[in-house]
This record gives C-alpha cells, structure tokens and sequence, in this order.
C-alpha cells in the first residue's frame, strides 16, 4: 500500500512540474499608430495601447508587472513606423502599475534590434539619441532622475523615487528607428540600477534563443 502511495504522490509531482514548465497562453497584442506591442516573456500583461506617436498624442502603452521576473521583453511589430521625429520616430509614454509585490527604487528600459542582444551604434535603433531638441528632456510623474546610455546599449534609466506595491508610475520617452528594424524589442528591468553589470555575451546568446522558442511556442498557440 505505501508502495503505490508513493508512486501516486510522485506521479503528482512529476504532473505538477509539467504544469508548471508549460508557458501560458500571452493575453492578446495590442495595436496603435501603425505598432503593434506583444507580449514576449515576464511577468506582465499589456492592457492597452492608444495615440499616434505626435508630441501632442503619445503612443500610451498601459501594463501592469504582476510577479518577481523583472526581464520583461516586449516586441514591437511595426505595420507602418510614424514619423513624428525626424521622419523615422515617435513620443511614448508607459504606464505601468506594480503588482509585483515590492518596491521599486529604478525602472529600467532598454532598446534592442536583435532579441537577447545589447542594440549598436550602427543598426538606426534608439531612445532618439540623434535629437536633443524637442523630445528632451524624459520625464515621470514619481522618478526625478533619468539616466541615458548610448555608447554600449540603447538605455534610460528612471529613478530618484519609489514606486510602492500597488501604485503606478509614469514615464515619458521617444524612440526613433533609422534602420528600420521589423520587429524591435523593448526590454524592461524594475530595480535595475545605472552601472550595474549587463549579461554576458553567451548568457545574452542563450536568453535570445530561449526568447525565440518561446516565441515560437506562443505563435503556434495563437495558430
């Protein structure tokens, strides 16, 4: 008797392991101004897209981060790229509410061409870094500090303030792509701090193609 016992609580075991590694099915992408944002790996959920991309019109992306797995990577599929900074660009504005559980000191964004891969000076992709007119500077409504990279991955990085469990913070930006790049990413990073140490090239290698097969996985569900 305790033999099968035992063999039932593994096999509920092994059952509960199987369940647990099956991704969930994404909530559906959401679409404005020619893009189209969707979900790709993270604990997060997309709400809402609306706006045109013009100065007066953001691109509004709403989101809410719902658990600890703070790379967050969002693919932006582009139908038609609007062209309200230097015919080749947009303003954005995410907001995003923490249902994550803990406080965020830093919110990280960064841009990249190639999936799991830190963007480069030469592929026309980034936070407008040609333009230091109009579209500066970035701003929130809780962060008073933002922080830019340019030179070894397309970043900006708000802090100087906190975001607690249950609130919602506000981040204004632009991004323009030159290349183009059909799709981009766009990778988020809570209490992720300025300085800190990126991934190393093969584990950003291995992160990329465990992107892509789950990327995959995902767009077979949808089929």
């Amino acid at each position: 008797m305790r033999r099968y016992f035992g063999l039932l609580i593994g096999s509920l075991s092994a059952l509960g392991l199987l369940l647990v590694a099956v991704p969930q099915a994404p909530a559906a992408p959401v679409s404005t101004g020619g893009l189209t944002f969707s979900e790709l790996s993270g604990d997060f959920v997309l709400n809402n897209a609306a706006g045109t991309g013009s100065s007066v019109d953001p691109i509004v992306l709403t989101e809410s981060i719902t658990g600890p797995d703070f790379d967050l990577f969002i693919q932006v599929d582009v139908e038609m790229l609007p062209d309200f900074i230097n015919d080749a660009g947009f303003f954005m504005t995410k907001i995003v509410t923490n249902n994550s559980g803990v406080d965020w000191e830093f919110f990280d964004l960064e841009l990249q061409s190639d999936l799991g891969t830190p963007s480069t000076e030469g592929d026309g992709l980034s936070f407008d870094q040609a333009n230091f007119g109009p579209s500066r500077p970035f701003t929130s409504d809780v962060y008073t500090i933002v922080d830019e990279v340019t030179d070894v991955r397309d970043f900006v990085n708000y802090s100087g303030g906190v975001v607690a469990p249950g609130a919602t913070v506000t981040m204004n930006f632009a991004i323009t792509d030159f290349g183009p790049n059909n799709p981009f990413y766009l990778l988020q990073r809570p209490n992720f701090r300025p300085g800190q140490d990126a991934p190393e090239p093969a584990t950003m290698l291995l992160l990329g193609i465990g992107l892509v097969g789950l990327a995959g996985f995902r767009r077979k569900s949808r089929d």
